[in-house]
């Protein structure tokens, strides 16, 4: 199997796209040439001289990624469907040709159906997805007892296939011959409501459709990534991750809403839609989360479950309500569980003590490029619900995923312990962190400003497995914004992540333990040493309380910032901060 070391390679299909866009789509490798010590022409080549792939052999040259295929210092996989699969393809999507689809479809179709690596079949067999180019998951489906070799569906489970001719060997790679071709996931939020979620019926979501675009939503919601340039010349592409929660216009019927101008009615709004107090702005702003959330991840953590080691029963392991951050400005969703054992019937509720609503489970989890679809079974209107305990996980943020997935697919809150820690720089990303080092800088060389950790075994107690380490000197500074917190009192505490370097802070055998300067919006000012607080010598995730009261009097998010007032922080090479979450778990009189 051959790895690529950097990251350069890796993006060539993405950067190609790009050029593609700004250069009239010239082929960027048509003058490239290749090796050939093995006396085997390389992909495309190979795929020419089969006259059953000559349909795919058009796709990739309308693509302009006919060469790439050829650029021998690139091992590829191509998965590519016969004439045949691609005729069928092309008739359902009511077209003859893949120059009815555009030429960017094209490049989409290309990149999902190849894979940056050389990989034979018993490779494939042992994974359970492999990652295309276009960053996506394609699931390996292994059949048992069975002469197939092996299937593959696609990231949105909207197509699946069967290998029908394995591992045919190329100069630079190998080549599978499918049965069928993959859906690109290349169609955006908003794209997939116009076209009625996973039912085919473009008229069900017309309401919400009518308030999206009124509120200016619908071109967020259409935007698949930004790329961002620098000064430099260099540049990132951030892809935008958005979670839509959909209104049918059946079931705002059910509520009395048959037309948009109803909506606007019950809603008591007015006619600036764009204004983000506007009623119906935020009533659309509630029903977008600012992250991709799949089914799972709305459940999580509600349906984790555990076994009583002593009587064996299952349990389940947190609270059975759930606060989710939305882009209505000071308004959160709350989810509930119902039901408290996992072997009996459990469901799960938005705003329960409300108008409250349910997913419809047939019409949901519908994957798009930039989110998803989840569609209610009640119209949802704005609430303020009572106050719960609310995790703030400290690398819990879109762009933090986006940073640390660019180094690979499973470094990032990963489901199980790592047997190596990965550090991702996360010091750029000045959306959620906002620092300053001190003048005297850091010492210690093993981490950067702001560094993503994920956990080992022993540490892996931490929310999500992971942690972020500040490494800022002594009187370096970061503010941070809080999730939404509903209005009221708190008593807040920190999980942090203790090593065997840290015992000097935990002694005061040098500096003063880690000495903090913390604040929330400016006020609230407090000193705190959490290393202090560990009993005893012994790596893992403690815990320690940072106020025992505070109280937040709007519903709102707050800006969070500590200064380091230890000054081994930049003399002491061991010296860095590990914190893993922090807990407001309220105060109820």
């Amino acid at each position: 199997m051959k790895k690529f070391k950097n990251n350069v390679v890796a993006n060539i299909f993405a950067l190609a796209g790009l050029v593609g866009a700004v250069t009239a789509c010239e082929d960027p490798y048509e003058d490239s040439t290749y090796v050939n010590d093995e006396n085997l022409p390389p992909l495309a080549l190979t795929l020419s001289a089969d006259t059953a792939a000559s349909g795919w052999v058009e796709v990739l040259k309308y693509a302009d990624m006919y060469s790439a295929l050829n650029y021998a210092l690139d091992p590829f996989t191509v998965f590519f469907p016969t004439n045949e699969a691609l005729d069928s393809f092309y008739v359902s999507k009511g077209v003859t040709s893949i120059q009815d689809l555009g030429q960017q479809y094209a490049r989409d179709l290309v990149n999902t159906h190849t894979v940056l690596d050389s990989l034979k079949t018993e490779e494939i067999q042992k994974e359970s997805y492999l990652t295309n180019l276009a960053g996506e998951k394609l699931y390996v489906v292994h059949y048992m007892n069975d002469a197939r070799v092996f299937g593959l569906t696609n990231e949105a489970l909207t197509s699946r296939l069967n290998v029908t001719e394995a591992q045919i060997k190329a100069y630079n790679g190998y080549m599978y011959r499918i049965d069928g071709v993959l859906n690109p996931l290349n169609e955006s939020v908003y794209a997939l409501l116009k076209k009625g979620g996973n039912t085919g019926d473009a008229n069900r979501f017309d309401i919400m459709d009518q308030a999206l675009q009124a509120t200016g939503w619908a071109d967020s919601l259409d935007v698949i990534q930004d790329t961002i340039w620098y000064t430099s010349g260099n540049y990132s592409i951030n892809r935008r991750q958005y979670t839509l929660l959909a209104v049918s216009d059946d079931t705002f019927e059910k509520d009395g809403i048959a037309t948009f101008d109803a909506l606007v009615s019950k809603l008591g709004a007015g006619t600036d839609y764009t204004e983000k107090s506007n009623e119906l702005n935020k009533y659309v702003s509630y029903h977008i989360l600012n992250s991709m959330k799949s089914y799972l991840d709305l459940l999580s953590p509600m349906n984790i479950v555990e076994t009583d080691e002593e009587t064996g029963e299952s349990r389940f392991a947190n609270d059975s309500v759930k606060l989710m951050d939305t882009y209505a400005e000071g308004f959160v969703l709350q989810y509930t569980r119902i039901g408290s054992n996992p072997n009996q019937e459990v469901s799960y509720v938005f705003n329960l003590q409300s108008e409250s609503a349910q997913l419809i489970n047939d019409n949901s989890n519908v994957l798009a490029k930039n989110g998803y679809i989840h569609e209610l079974d009640g119209y949802l209107p704005v609430w303020e619900p009572e106050q719960t305990t609310v995790i703030w996980d400290l690398a819990d943020y879109s762009s933090v995923k986006n940073r640390v997935m660019a180094e690979g697919d499973n470094l990032y809150q990963p489901s199980e312990p790592v047997t190596t820690e990965c550090k991702v720089a996360l010091s750029a990303l000045d959306d959620v962190y906002t620092y300053e080092m001190g003048s005297n800088n850091s010492s210690n060389s093993s981490y950067y400003p702001i560094t993503y950790v994920n956990c080992k075994k022993n540490v892996s107690a931490a929310n999500n497995k992971d942690r972020v380490v500040f490494n800022l000197g002594y009187l370096g500074w970061v503010n941070m914004k809080t999730p939404t917190l509903v209005r009221g009192k708190y008593r807040v505490e920190l999980d942090f992540v203790y090593t065997l370097e840290h015992s000097f802070m935990r002694t005061i055998s040098d500096g003063n333990g880690g000495l903090l300067k913390m604040t929330f919006d400016d006020m609230n000012e407090i000193l705190v040493s959490p290393y202090t607080t560990v009993s005893k010598n012994t790596v893992g995730v403690y815990s320690t309380v940072l106020y025992e009261e505070i109280e937040f009097e709007n519903t709102a998010t707050h800006k969070m910032n500590f200064v380091v007032m230890d000054p081994a922080a930049s003399t002491n090479n061991k010296f860095s901060l590990q914190f893993d979450c922090i807990r407001f778990i309220p105060i109820t009189e």
